[in-house]
């Protein structure tokens, strides 16, 4: 065990370490090389492909949802306007 001193500065570690820590790994400047290194390695021609089928599948099944729910309500606004 130690002196006072110690602990304090123990302390003090446990406190600020994360603290530095994070502010450290949240900067883009650090890791912006990485990064950008990373995201070439993993985006292939069959990536952005799939991601373009992806993105126009949801916008497909986004219209068809839209169209079902008009029909529905259509169909709801007709039952009220008849009773």
């Amino acid at each position: 065990m130690g002196t006072w001193h110690l602990e304090a500065f123990k302390m003090a570690l446990y406190i600020f370490m994360p603290v530095v820590a994070f502010y450290g790994y949240h900067q883009v400047g650090f890791m912006e090389e990485n990064l950008v290194k990373h995201q070439r390695r993993f985006t292939t021609l069959e990536s952005v492909k799939t991601k373009k089928m992806v993105d126009e599948a949801r916008k497909i099944a986004r219209e068809v949802e839209e169209e079902e729910l008009s029909r529905r309500l259509k169909e709801h606004e007709a039952k009220d306007a008849e009773a």
